[in-house]
């Protein structure tokens, strides 16, 4: 259903949408989710655990690894689609 073509668009169903545009708002709900959800998770472990050393790392560790997940995601469908593109340029 999906296909890039030639000309930089992104064909879905019947309208076209810029490859930039869709690739950047995928990259921003997927950056912002992951913050979120990392803060959400990592504030959680540190209020269960306590605010002790343990509890601190742990949170943030959580947290961040998995922020990191989801903008390592988003950087990877950007780099597939420029891929892409290049592809048929």
């Amino acid at each position: 259903m999906l296909r890039i073509s030639a000309v930089n668009l992104l064909l879905v169903g019947v309208s076209t949408v810029g490859v930039g545009f869709v690739t950047g708002l995928i990259g921003f709900l997927l950056g912002t989710t992951g913050v979120v959800l990392g803060f959400g998770v990592g504030f959680g472990l540190i209020s269960l655990l306590g605010p002790g050393t343990f509890g601190l790392i742990a949170g943030i560790t959580t947290g961040g690894a998995i922020a990191f997940g989801l903008i390592l995601l988003a950087v990877l469908i950007y780099s597939v689609a420029c891929a892409a593109l290049r592809g048929f340029a």
